[in-house]
């Protein structure tokens, strides 16, 4: 349920929600960032960049260590390509669409494959914090999140252990 915006419109957030040409400059964006995944819309149905959800999926310790100040997104910089405002920094994993490079998929390599998003999420922020994984989100939303059905919150399988 997770589409391609054709409506040149603005998100929640303010940023754009579709150009012509956007898929492919953010393609250049990863390559050029060598980014191990670039995430492809900033505002999504359940929430947005400006929170780093893995705060909810680390330890007691990790959370004191990097959240007790607050559980923004911590960016390392802003920068553009072809009017493309990304921005590199502890972009929280999830199931949102994203371009993924090659190493980026390496660092899926060799986890259990029942893994929930939760402990995924968790799994790349550790990587981020050893300076090992190198995440962006665009500044731009071209997703739309045209959710059909809603489940009740204990159906989702994140919440399963």
């Amino acid at each position: 349920d997770l589409i391609l915006n054709n409506e040149i419109e603005m998100c929640r957030n303010g940023f754009q929600t579709f150009r012509p040409g956007m898929l492919e400059e953010a393609f250049r964006v990863l390559l050029e960032e060598k980014l191990d995944f670039l995430k492809l819309s900033y505002s999504e149905f359940h929430g947005d960049h400006h929170t780093n959800f893995a705060h909810y999926h680390v330890t007691e310790n990790e959370y004191q260590q990097y959240f007790a100040s607050g559980t923004q997104t911590r960016i390392d910089y802003i920068a553009g390509h072809k009017n493309l405002s990304y921005l590199v920094g502890d972009v929280f994993y999830s199931n949102w669409p994203t371009l993924t490079s090659v190493q980026g998929n390496e660092a899926f390599q060799g986890l259990p494959g029942h893994m929930t998003e939760a402990q995924l999420m968790a799994h790349v922020f550790r990587l981020q914090k050893r300076k090992a994984f190198k995440a962006g989100v665009l500044l731009a939303s071209p997703i739309v999140h045209s959710r059909r059905f809603n489940y009740d919150r204990s159906e989702f399988r994140e919440n399963l252990s």
